[in-house]
């Protein structure tokens, strides 16, 4: 009768170990499948924080074009208008003086 409880309680330590070496694996592949998931959304999220960056600096160059251009603009807008302000003075002065 021990002879069959030694194997019995032998098997259930089997059973038990085996039982323990399944879920040892199924947690050791789910670990490692969502350290791969983890890798590749973290390498997506640098990605697209990359192309952010740069469509930033795009659009940072866009607008100092525009902005210089803008400036350009108003300074010659500005220069007309005192040169027409000029030539108006003189014209009415030499309206005067005649």
């Amino acid at each position: 009768m021990k002879e069959e409880e030694l194997k019995a309680s032998q098997q259930v330590i089997a059973a038990y170990k085996e039982e323990r070496a399944s879920m040892y694996n199924q947690r050791s592949q789910e670990r490692e499948r969502l350290q791969g998931q983890w890798s590749q959304e973290r390498e997506r999220l640098h990605q697209q924080w990359n192309q952010k960056e740069e469509e930033l600096s795009s659009l940072n160059k866009n607008y100092l074009k525009t902005s210089n251009k803008a400036t350009a603009f108003m300074i010659a807008s500005v220069a007309l208008i005192l040169v027409l302000m000029v030539f108006a003075a003189l014209v009415v002065l030499k309206k005067i003086q005649f």
